[in-house]
């Protein structure tokens, strides 16, 4: 079975056929039913089904960059014969975050039925996967809400009355988001879990490999342990670090975190992997 393609776009079009289970080409790859663009932090779509075992994909259409944005034409493209939700609009938090911004362009408009009209497509295709899926957001009465103020014009008013609700609702999202980092982290670390995303603070956390031969981050990326091993020696002797270079990645700096690339290190975490380091 061919699993490396020739071009980003043919290893999309393979992962729209859904007939293996792995490619890859350039910086994209699928496996199952997800495609990743530049690594498993950043995950470019999803096949799912619904209760009625119906097929679609969810686009992270979330673009950080130019490549990115591509990537997501791309596979949006490959995969156009699928019913296609995006994930700007499915997400309860991202829809009322999206719709407050509408509502302040509103206020000040000479044309405020161009934002009404975004807004209420916005709420359509909201709607139109909480129907498919059967479920709803945590924000879903808010967004039923704002529906129905868009559709009679009292936009300022729906502004005005929304904003303590909102905060209430974030207050307790970010409650359950704690809960459920403090968990992954302890997965991870106990090998019960190989990737954490950390949305709230973007920390990474380290642990030795089951075999002990490698360094494992928490954003998928392994190094082997004695060249780890060699960065926390200089970091012990309170050597300059900045620059070093362990794998293909370079030490940024140590203040409060490790920052190693796009890694953010917890430094109580380093010095615990570090000290079992020195005992090998």
């Amino acid at each position: 079975m061919k699993t490396v393609f020739n071009s980003t776009s043919e290893v999309c079009h393979v992962f729209a056929q859904r007939v293996q289970t792995e490619g890859r080409a350039g910086n994209v790859f699928f496996e199952g039913n997800v495609i990743y663009s530049y690594g498993y932090h950043y995950e470019l779509a999803r096949f799912f089904q619904n209760e009625n075992n119906e097929t679609a994909i969810l686009i992270n259409d979330r673009g950080y960059s130019v490549s990115t944005s591509k990537h997501i034409g791309l596979v949006r493209a490959a995969t156009s014969h699928f019913t296609q939700f995006n994930f700007t609009e499915t997400d309860g938090k991202t829809v009322l975050s999206e719709l407050e911004s509408l509502v302040k362009k509103m206020i000040r408009a000479r044309k405020p039925e161009i934002y009404i009209n975004q807004a209420n497509n916005l709420l359509d295709s909201y709607i139109e996967y909480c129907n498919f899926v059967g479920q709803e957001h945590e924000s879903h009465n808010l967004i039923m809400k704002a529906h129905e103020v868009f559709s009679t014009g009292k936009v300022k008013e729906y502004f005005e009355s929304k904003e303590s609700e909102l905060k209430k609702i974030e207050r307790e999202k970010v409650k359950r988001e704690k809960l459920q980092l403090k968990k992954d982290i302890k997965d991870f670390l106990n090998h019960k879990k190989n990737f954490v995303s950390c949305k709230l603070n973007n920390e990474s956390f380290i642990r030795l490999s089951k075999d002990g031969e490698k360094v494992e981050t928490s954003k998928g990326v392994k190094v082997d342990a004695k060249d780890a091993k060699k960065l926390y020696q200089l970091i012990k002797a309170g050597k300059d670090i900045k620059g070093y270079k362990i794998d293909y990645y370079t030490v940024i700096s140590l203040n409060g975190v490790l920052k190693i690339g796009c890694h953010n290190i917890n430094v109580k975490n380093m010095h615990e992997i570090g000290e079992k380091l020195l005992q090998m």
